[in-house]
């Protein structure tokens, strides 16, 4: 008489072993007073791809990521429901069943288990990649203002204007002033606008 402890991952009928998921059980044979036990380990997968390994994305949006398993077999199958879905930071991202949404700027690694393998994705939130200003260099006069504007392209391909949401600060206030962008001559002489 055949048992297995755990009929999820393995079933055993007339001493033929049938693996149903990754995992481990035991598989125990009775005879007469006599009892054999067998541990059972199946990692039906050889191989585990993500259909990406690297996302760029902005606080709010979502994007599905597909893992595929390769089996002994030669076989390929969509492992995506099935597999361990879990975040190195759940401050900047959060997945459930390869779902991955984007919680705040920031960075965090999805990993994707399926029996003994795994993959991981790298998921960068509202990481900056260029800041563009309006102009390089304004001339003034004494009381006249002229408006700056920053504009920010980010990894995942987005362009949003930043004016307002930008740090300005000048080299020299004795010279030019700056609030929100609106540059404003002073006095004569030379300052540096920043803005981050």
């Amino acid at each position: 008489q055949w048992s297995s402890d755990d009929e999820d991952i393995a079933i055993v009928s007339g001493g033929t072993v049938r693996a149903l998921d990754s995992g481990e059980t035991r598989l125990t044979a009775k005879f007469g007073d006599k009892t054999v036990a067998i541990a059972v380990e199946v990692d039906p997968a050889v191989k585990l791809e993500a259909d990406r390994t690297k996302v760029d994305m902005q606080p709010g949006d979502s994007v599905q990521v597909t893992l595929t398993a390769t089996f002994a077999d030669g076989t390929t199958g969509d492992v995506t429901d099935k597999a361990e879905w879990t975040t190195s930071n759940s401050s900047f991202a959060i997945v459930e069943d390869g779902y991955i949404t984007a919680v705040d700027r920031g960075e965090s690694t999805i990993t994707g288990k399926y029996g003994k393998r795994t993959v991981k994705i790298a998921v960068s939130v509202g990481a900056l990649d260029v800041l563009t200003i309006s102009a390089k260099t304004i001339v003034l006069k004494e009381g006249e203002s002229k408006p700056l504007t920053v504009t920010a392209k980010y990894k995942d391909g987005t362009v949003k204007d930043v004016t307002d949401d930008a740090v300005w600060t000048s080299s020299r206030t004795a010279s030019a002033e700056v609030h929100g962008g609106i540059v404003t001559g002073v006095a004569s002489g030379k300052a540096t606008i920043t803005a981050r």
